[in-house]
């Protein structure tokens, strides 16, 4: 660590009043994991996964909220204390307050903090639970929020994790959303234990299908690192001795693993860091080396190029707008007209059934599966359906000519690095919802008459009343799930823009600030004295040189 430790010290002299704010408390934190040689273990997942509830469990407190609300954007630490529990929130202006763990709520919850919009940049939770004097823990906002900052505020936060738990739900197959993010952070984090959570919902045998499902899954998507692909079963509502055994492997992993853990993580750290510095140097180089005339008529084009961006913003929006009403119509129509498809199906198999006498409870299993899997495989196509779509609209409105996007675009490529793909796949439609598919109606306990009279009826009349009344239940089953698959995807799309939107409106802020605060301190330079800007490039040159000399060896 010490070699990481005189490392930091240089990049900080070298980035002293040249890097931005962020980037140097960037250093300043990896400095202090330095010092204090804290491990980092990470809480991640899908909404709805239990990921809060699991850490209570291994702490034995009830500290986080747990619920269907979700938290807002911001990263909790829980740290170790031997007083009484009580929270420390730490604001984006940096000033800091100690608050009683029950105000918790006012900070994290969505509800009680919307948006966040009391600017607070990470929670603290101390306590005195025993694993925390080893490691410190942190609960993520859960992939997947419906809240702009969620998902952006995990995925931002990778890149500091030293180690991960990763939380799936018995309840739910392993998805595309978790494969793809298992993906990305196996290349990252060099210790990842992979929890299946609520599997006190399942009886066994649909347990051990999940398992084998998720753990093949897992196999292929982990093969060739050393993360290992079986499931870490877990009931956090019923923790008994799973918890424990998963709180002892923590405890090894803190105590046994550390070492090298911490060395790999903080490798990639540091290079982060080196890459970024590089990259601020670059641009305050090439900017106090061109030529003063030519600097002040990129001010002017950029100007030039702002007045036309915030003219069209609300061209752009009305654009928008417009497709998304079309995307929603459509799956209006398309949902309807293949509920219908469902319910002649449902129809024609009853029928069928009842003639040959068929068990009833037989024909329920085969109705309910066949309504479940067709009802998903519609959601999963129009979601995909409505992704293509979207990135389509934007990619072909960034490609027109003097377009907002295509100036946005040219500007954030040429300027920061920033491809405009990062923006468009914000449209990711992975967002929380309280959906789900369901198999009650008002009907369903009309379907059984077990009355005497009943049974004396002739049996063509018994026939026709189960029919009539299985007809009534999948019919009542057909619409809800119809009237909740369209709900939920068309305001999974308004969402979905809106986060879209909002990253836009961020990105399009920042590239202002950057881009102005490099010109203007380019120009301010140029016209002081000609020793005073030589000095200034001759230190810049000097410290690309020196960076280039303590980047890490590539592995």
């Amino acid at each position: 660590m010490d070699k990481f430790g005189n490392l930091l010290e240089k990049i900080q002299l070298l980035a002293n009043g040249i890097a931005g704010r962020e980037l140097t408390s960037e250093i300043s934190r990896l400095q202090e994991k330095i010092k204090t040689e804290r491990l980092y273990i990470v809480v991640l997942g899908l909404f709805k996964r239990g990921k809060s509830s699991l850490i209570n469990a291994l702490l034995g407190k009830d500290l986080l909220p747990v619920g269907v609300t979700p938290v807002t954007a911001i990263v909790t630490l829980l740290e170790f204390t031997t007083s009484a529990p009580f929270i420390e929130i730490q604001y984006k202006d940096g000033h800091r307050q100690q608050k009683a763990i029950e105000e918790l709520s006012l900070y994290v919850s969505e509800e009680q903090n919307a948006a966040n919009e009391k600017e607070v940049e990470v929670v603290r939770i101390y306590c005195d639970a025993p694993l925390l004097k080893i490691a410190t823990l942190v609960d993520t906002p859960g992939l997947g929020s419906a809240f702009e900052h969620n998902t952006a505020a995990t995925l931002q936060f990778i890149p500091k994790i030293d180690a991960a738990i990763v939380v799936l739900s018995a309840d739910w197959p392993i998805s595309k959303t978790e494969i793809d993010f298992l993906s990305e952070l196996k290349s990252v984090v060099p210790r990842i234990i992979v929890v299946l959570n609520k599997i006190d919902l399942l009886p066994e045998d649909d347990l051990k299908k999940i398992v084998a499902h998720n753990e093949g899954i897992l196999s292929g998507l982990l093969q060739g690192t050393s993360i290992s692909p079986q499931l870490f079963l877990v009931s956090a509502r019923q923790p008994h001795n799973r918890i424990v055994w998963l709180h002892r492997l923590i405890e090894n992993m803190a105590v046994h693993e550390k070492g090298a853990i911490m060395q790999e993580s903080i490798s990639r750290q540091y290079n982060w860091l080196h890459k970024e510095l590089q990259m601020q140097l670059q641009l305050k180089f090439d900017a106090l080396t061109m030529p003063l005339t030519e600097l002040e008529q990129r001010r002017s084009q950029l100007q030039a190029s702002i007045q036309l961006m915030q003219m069209q913003k609300d061209e752009f929006a009305s654009i928008i707008n417009s497709r998304i009403r079309l995307m929603q119509d459509q799956i209006h129509i398309t949902v309807n007209d293949a509920s219908k498809t469902i319910k002649s199906r449902v129809n024609e198999r009853l029928s069928e059934a009842i003639n040959k006498d068929e068990s009833v409870n037989h024909l329920h299993t085969e109705l309910d599966q066949y309504i479940l899997n067709e009802f998903d495989e519609i959601k999963r196509s129009m979601e995909q359906a409505s992704r293509e779509q979207f990135k389509s609209l934007l990619t072909q409105y960034s490609n027109r000519s003097q377009s907002f996007l295509n100036e946005l675009a040219h500007h954030l490529t040429a300027l920061m690095g920033i491809s405009f793909d990062m923006i468009a796949d914000k449209f990711d439609l992975d967002i929380y919802t309280s959906f789900y598919l369901t198999l009650s109606s008002d009907h369903v306990n009309g379907t059984y008459n077990k009355s005497l009279l009943y049974k004396l009826l002739p049996a063509s009349i018994r026939k026709k009343q189960l029919l009539k009344g299985l007809q009534k239940h999948y019919n009542e089953v057909v619409i809800r799930n119809t009237s909740a698959i369209i709900y939920d995807l068309q305001y999974k799309i308004q969402e979905s823009f809106r986060k879209f939107n909002y990253d836009l409106n961020n990105r399009f802020s920042e590239l202002l600030q950057t881009i102005e605060s490099i010109i203007e301190d380019a120009i301010r330079l140029k016209n002081q004295t000609e020793r005073s800007l030589d000095a200034e490039i001759g230190r810049l040159r000097n410290n690309l040189v020196e960076l280039e000399a303590i980047k890490l060896p590539a592995v």
